[in-house]
């Protein structure tokens, strides 16, 4: 009878050379069984993302109430990824208690620096930051003013503020309004930068007069510091900003001066 088989039982250990081997012999996915190939018989980074099955874009894995993978829908356009300390979800961003909204560097002599469309509903409360500021006129003030969308019709109605400065020893008070705007700060050299931090109140609001509280530096000759608080004539909605020098250009190619405006989340 001729030998067809031989079973494995009758070859001695190291008895089969590679040579022996045919090269057409290979062992194909279908001889092997489903449940044959485990985790362990994987090497670590072995398995590369061409092998995973295919995943819509912007989708991400996570894991689902069961222990298995599952993905995660894409998120609408500005919304981040939260935690309710079991499962993840999107939602919209809340952020800090402070969001940047704008921002501008000058270090040249214009007119104005304007800022449109940075109010809103979203904030009740803005906060204006502003370094170095020179007006190019000898004891000229910074001012800032609100308008509609476009500036088109900048509030011009006079602003009522309370301005407290002190400068060289001297301290002056009272009470003014001024057709350019809130005065922010004192009047200095031409030579002279100026910085403060602005508070501007309900500037959207048109049931409120918008308000504000400023504090910052008057220089003058030596440094001092001025304290302003104020309201708009009127009850007006205002979506821009303007600032600017009570006479002449505000800006100076002498000085890099920053203002960055930002508002205030209520919670």
């Amino acid at each position: 009878m001729a030998t067809t088989k031989i079973r494995s039982s009758s070859i001695t250990d190291g008895q089969v050379a590679n040579a022996d081997l045919s090269a057409a012999v290979a062992v194909t996915g279908g001889q092997i069984a489903d449940d044959a190939i485990t985790t362990a018989k994987i090497l670590d980074d072995n398995v590369t993302l061409a092998k995973m099955a295919g995943l819509a874009r912007g989708k991400i894995i996570v894991g689902d109430a069961s222990g298995d993978p599952s993905a995660l829908t894409v998120g609408a356009a500005n919304q981040v990824l939260k935690s309710d300390g079991t499962d993840v979800s999107w939602g919209a961003d809340v952020g800090g208690s402070i969001a940047w909204i704008a921002g501008a560097d000058n270090n040249a002599a214009v007119s104005s620096i304007d800022f449109t469309d940075v109010f809103s509903s979203t904030y009740s409360t803005y906060m204006i930051v502003f370094s170095m500021i020179k007006c190019d006129t000898t004891s000229e003030s910074v001012f800032m003013s609100v308008g509609p969308s476009d500036l088109s019709s900048i509030r011009t109605g006079n602003y009522s503020y309370y301005f407290y400065s002190s400068t060289d020893g001297n301290t002056n008070a009272g009470n003014t309004s001024d057709a350019n705007g809130f005065r922010v700060s004192g009047g200095g050299a031409a030579t002279e930068g100026m910085s403060g931090v602005v508070y501007i109140y309900q500037p959207f609001s048109s049931a409120d007069r918008t308000a504000f509280t400023a504090t910052c530096n008057g220089r003058k000759l030596n440094w001092g510091f001025n304290i302003v608080g104020g309201q708009e004539a009127s009850a007006t909605s205002n979506e821009s900003l303007r600032i600017k020098a009570g006479a002449g250009n505000i800006g100076s190619s002498s000085y890099n001066a920053r203002i960055d405006i930002y508002g205030l989340k209520n919670s």
